[in-house]
């Protein structure tokens, strides 16, 4: 950025680092608030290590919509982004 010197903005690179996190970490959880790119990206994250062992979803999204936004914890389990045990 021309106003903040080192400032990076690599999305890539933010997706491969929560992958790699999510994949060697020993148990994860999320709390998710809201949905959108941020609910995608930290559910596609745990879906790398066989599902999130903790999930929490706060969102007003619908399902009807076929968002992942609205999507239920039921639809992460059967996809393997959440844990059966959550």
């Amino acid at each position: 950025s021309y106003k903040r010197p080192g400032f990076i903005l690599d999305i890539a690179r933010d997706i491969r680092g929560i992958n790699e996190l999510a994949v060697r970490s020993h148990a994860t959880g999320q709390l998710i608030l809201g949905g959108g790119l941020v609910k995608h990206h930290t559910c596609n994250a745990n879906l790398m290590r066989n599902g999130a062992d903790y999930s929490v979803y706060v969102n007003t999204g619908h399902e009807f919509d076929g968002s992942d936004g609205g999507a239920s914890p039921d639809e992460a389990i059967s996809w393997g982004k959440i844990r059966i045990t959550a």
